[in-house]
């Protein structure tokens, strides 16, 4: 689940497409959205902490 190659959780299974253009994008915009999407994982980590279904997921 966690990639230590870029630091950032893999959203692989959420999100194909999008994960794929944070891999091949390692310039400064790209570092934003790697920041920008740690960011909206850990929101939805504090939103949904005691929901069943996002066990499944974190």
């Amino acid at each position: 689940m966690f990639d230590n190659l870029t630091g950032m959780f893999q959203i692989d299974i959420l999100f194909p497409q999008f994960s794929l253009l944070l891999l091949k994008d390692t310039g400064l915009l790209g570092q934003f959205f790697i920041g920008l999407a740690q960011f909206f994982l850990l929101i939805l980590k504090l939103f949904f902490r005691e929901s069943e279904g996002a066990r499944l997921f974190f």
